[in-house]
């Protein structure tokens, strides 16, 4: 089993990788568009509301504090092609720290968008509009690692490809650059044994 925390409703896997903890595709977006701290629900209003369940970054602090594991980045656009990144070092801290993301260890073919030394996601707290460390939250229209601000935009706004507005999308900007947003994001934990 696991949690797909886009649509918080368990599955089976079907890439028999680990728990996926973003999935974004047509049809499956982030509706909130992390309007709110990430211990929060956001209602239709853009509110932000109590939580009626766990929130993911708990999760996936608790899933990743107990052992050692992987990510795994699958990325495609809308003309069929598809890159990954792979990380054999993951972790996300605790809400007392933040969130903060930790990944070593980059193996794939969309490149190394999580420890860019430009714009390194790595070690950074996660970010949302209202819980912000500086203002990418707001522009960017996502909750993310930001740091200054990103490389990579996976819970940008779903745009469909090409777009006029500047890296707000599910931009990669080693992929397709910052005016397109990819058709697919899947996002998978692995534990692994070292």
């Amino acid at each position: 089993m696991l949690y797909d925390f886009g649509c918080s409703m368990s599955q089976f896997c079907r890439h028999s990788v680990g728990p996926i903890f973003g999935r974004r595709a047509e049809g499956h977006h982030i509706f909130c568009e992390a309007c709110c701290n990430s211990t929060r629900l956001c209602n239709g209003n853009l509110k932000c509301d109590k939580p009626l369940v766990q929130n993911s970054n708990d999760i996936i602090h608790r899933i990743t504090s107990n052992g050692n594991h992987e990510l795994r980045i699958d990325l495609s656009d809308f003309e069929g092609t598809h890159k990954y990144a792979k990380y054999s070092s993951f972790n996300v801290g605790d809400e007392w720290s933040e969130y903060p993301l930790h990944v070593a260890n980059y193996s794939g073919d969309v490149g190394n968008i999580l420890m860019s030394p430009a714009q390194p996601h790595n070690g950074m707290q996660f970010s949302t509009v209202d819980h912000a460390r500086d203002n990418c939250a707001a522009t960017y229209k996502g909750g993310w690692w930001y740091a200054s601000c990103h490389v990579a935009n996976l819970n940008g706004r779903y745009l469909s490809g090409y777009h006029d507005s500047y890296a707000d999308g599910i931009d990669v900007f080693t992929f397709r650059g910052g005016h397109y947003s990819l058709k697919t994001v899947t996002m998978m934990i692995t534990k692994i044994n070292l």
